[in-house]
């Protein structure tokens, strides 16, 4: 699986370069990729996301609808769905804050890069691109982003070791 951290951020690049091997600084569909993670909030609005923006308003109510089967989702749980694009196939969701507005709680970003990690493998997806889980709106600090989503990924290749 080859994980993209892509933002806009430069901390968040800088961050990143240090310990991942495929980052770029720009926009989630900058690359070609099977899929692009969604690290909103838990009950799948899409304010200012260029997600919705690439897909239009059909992924925010598919996922919404998806997400009010259980009410809402908790921070750091995931879950994937299909879209109807050619090569941006999935979108994966998993919320760093619980609203707009909220700042992002710290187990954020490794509990979701975790599951967004099992969502990968369980549904065999070649690439994905993601942003800093939590650097946004969430406000949590690009260095500390950057060392949970590795260390959730270090940690995740050992538990499949």
């Amino acid at each position: 699986m080859l994980i993209n951290i892509v933002d806009h951020n430069e901390e968040v690049i800088e961050e990143a370069k240090k310990v991942f091997d495929s980052v770029h600084h720009g926009d989630l569909f900058d690359l070609e990729v099977e899929a692009v993670v969604s690290p909103g909030n838990c009950f799948g609005y899409m304010d200012d996301d260029s997600i919705r923006d690439f897909f239009g308003y059909e992924i925010e109510d598919k996922i919404q609808k998806l997400i009010n089967k259980e009410g809402h989702l908790n921070v750091g749980d995931a879950f994937v769905a299909k879209t109807k694009h050619e090569v941006f196939k999935y979108v994966i969701v998993s919320p760093t804050v619980f609203l707009p507005g909220f700042p992002a709680l710290r187990l954020a970003p490794y509990k979701c890069m975790t599951n967004i990690l099992q969502i990968v493998e369980d549904n065999n997806i070649g690439s994905v691109s993601m942003t800093g889980l939590g650097s946004g709106f969430g406000g949590l600090h690009p260095q500390y982003v950057i060392r949970e989503m590795f260390r959730a990924y270090l940690d995740f290749g050992r538990i499949k070791e």
